[in-house]
């Protein structure tokens, strides 16, 4: 069932259930809907908004930066469904190296086996409706219709995304929480406190927007309520005493155009269709393998060639555009790198003075991007330019950003995490293997904030499969 609680007039109200999940975006509604169906569990799940968007003048999401600018209010959304309202639906899992502890980078690795988390991506791409040609989790490694991949021990690697319509998990969900007989969901209800004692959560505090007091008990607390809300909660509870990762190491994705080239062949690092795919929507990135990563201690990334203009250019244009000389048929790119942030412990949210129209205080946010990722999308372009020169004849003219210019300017795209991320060890992180929170023995935590590290992979299909594992966890 669902309920607006704004529309239930009874104060002080009390909602009992055994697991109790807070927010209703990928997570928390995968979450709801797997252990439904493994289990008679009784669950209530908690949703800050309605079905619509807050208006901004009023949004309790607003943030005071710290750090480089960044835009809270476009990337946090507050409304049934969560982050899949304007996601893009861009999917692929993360890479092999994305699991590994490398040297010299610090706070990498993640407690989670590459290994464990396949057949939880398989299901993912079900339940996100993601169409990979009938490939399944091969495709996204295919070598398809590009010119890259010369042989099976060249560095180069083709790294794949595909895409969901996109899902918006509310709207595909609402008849079937309607109709459910073990799920309430409970619209318009802010979690404002978590009660608890040395290694239990007891209850939950929230209102709704008329300010009536609600009481939340449960067995089992499962938060779910997105990369910077997580850590938001749990630090105005007073997790942070215990948890000293808690808050840190936020991260975005970061990309920015590097250069605009002209090349005699065509390529296809940009969206199509794929008829080796059945007709299916894929997009390849040109990165290189893992072993050339690591050997040359690059971040993990990827490259795409965005047509500027097709044409049969003669000298005097083509000299005009990039001071070249040809009379070849040439293909006209932007090539945009989309690269993997390191963790970065003093990146992070704190408590702010102000508070929202709730009494919680907002959130400073200090995101402070290493100097040494954007210097590693130089050091992988440079690798890239040199290829493409010796090997298609490409002529480059490059934008010439420094470092420093790249670490403050290059786009983001709206992915939080880290925020409570997961560790073997709990003096550096948040939750455990199983998303546990450190010290707590029924708390839990689901979301892009448990990611110790972030690969460049988009992360709603990585937040689908941790929260299909979670809940064969819980239902053990």
């Amino acid at each position: 069932m669902i309920y607006d609680n704004d529309l239930i007039k009874k104060d002080n109200l009390k909602l009992n259930s055994d697991i109790t999940i807070v927010g209703g975006g990928p997570a928390g509604i995968t979450l709801a809907k797997e252990i439904s169906e493994k289990s008679n569990y009784s669950i209530n799940l908690i949703e800050a908004g309605g079905y619509d968007d807050v208006d901004f003048e009023n949004h309790p999401y607003e943030s005071i930066n710290k750090g480089i600018d960044y835009d809270t209010y476009s990337t946090r959304l507050r409304f049934f469904g969560g982050s899949s309202n304007h996601w893009g639906g861009w999917v692929r899992p993360l890479d092999l190296i994305d699991f590994k502890n490398r040297q010299n980078k610090k706070l990498t690795g993640w407690p989670i086996n590459y290994n464990d988390l396949l057949g939880y991506w398989e299901k993912a791409l079900n339940i996100c409706d993601v169409d990979t040609g009938g490939y399944g989790l091969k495709a996204f490694d295919l070598d398809l219709k590009n010119k890259f991949m010369v042989n099976e021990n060249d560095k180069f690697k083709n790294k794949n995304f595909f895409f969901s319509p996109p899902t918006r998990f509310g709207i595909k969900y609402n008849n079937f929480f309607k109709n459910s007989k073990k799920i309430n969901v409970f619209l318009n209800t802010t979690v404002t406190k978590i009660n608890f004692n040395k290694n239990s959560v007891n209850s939950l505090k929230a209102v709704n927007n008329l300010g009536r007091e609600i009481l939340i008990d449960s067995n089992k607390y499962i938060f779910c309520a997105g990369g910077i809300e997580n850590a938001r909660l749990l630090m105005i509870s007073g997790f942070q005493k215990k948890l000293p990762f808690l808050g840190r190491c936020f991260s975005d994705h970061q990309g920015a155009t590097l250069s605009k080239l002209i090349i005699n062949e065509q390529m296809y690092y940009q969206k199509y269709n794929d008829e080796k795919l059945n007709s299916a929507l894929v997009m390849p990135h040109l990165s290189f393998n893992d072993d050339f990563l690591l050997n040359n201690n690059l971040n993990n990334f990827g490259a795409i060639l965005l047509p500027e203009k097709k044409t049969d250019t003669t000298e005097k244009n083509v000299k005009s555009l990039l001071s070249l000389q040809s009379n070849k048929k040439n293909y006209q790119y932007r090539l945009l790198l989309r690269m993997e942030n390191t963790p970065n412990f003093n990146s992070k949210i704190t408590l702010s003075k102000f508070k929202d129209k709730f009494g919680m205080p907002k959130i400073n946010l200090d995101w402070q991007p290493s100097i040494n990722d954007s210097i590693s999308m130089l050091k992988s372009y440079e690798f890239l330019k040199k290829y493409l020169i010796n090997s298609f004849n490409t002529r480059f003219k490059p934008l010439n950003h420094e470092a420093d210019w790249l670490r403050e300017n290059s786009s983001y795209q709206a992915h939080h995490m880290g925020t409570t991320r997961a560790s073997s060890d709990p003096n550096k992180g948040v939750v455990d293997n199983n998303l546990k929170i450190f010290g707590f023995k029924n708390a839990y935590v689901g979301g892009s904030s448990v990611f110790p590290t972030f690969g460049f992979s988009n992360p709603t299909l990585t937040i689908v499969a941790l929260s299909c594992r979670l809940a064969d966890h819980i239902c053990k």
